[in-house]
């Protein structure tokens, strides 16, 4: 299946009826369209519940012209959804050059 690749852990909240998915998408073994694949396959299953994701994508979100940012926006926004970290989380050193 396209969503073996998928790491993510589910948790419900009883008391607040509230589920939980905590994930790590790897872009070494999980593309984007599996990954939103992944979204849509559990957005329309908790259809009408509230539902949190927690987790890394993995996608430059500072690159808002590339195409895997638009995808993973639209996504996002067609579920109501936002991205809260706005910021740059990891710089990386490739040679002697740094990259975010």
């Amino acid at each position: 299946s396209k969503l073996d690749n998928i790491e993510a852990v589910w948790i419900k909240l009883k008391a607040s009826k509230i589920n939980i998915c905590s994930f790590y998408r790897s872009g070494n073994y999980c593309s984007l369209d599996n990954f939103i694949e992944y979204i849509n396959f559990c957005m329309k299953k908790f259809k009408g519940k509230k539902v949190v994701w927690i987790g890394d994508i993995n996608i430059d979100q500072n690159n808002i012209t590339s195409s895997q940012y638009k995808k993973l926006d639209m996504t996002l926004k067609s579920y109501n959804m936002v991205q809260t970290i706005q910021g740059i989380t990891r710089i990386a050193r490739r040679g002697d050059k740094f990259t975010q």
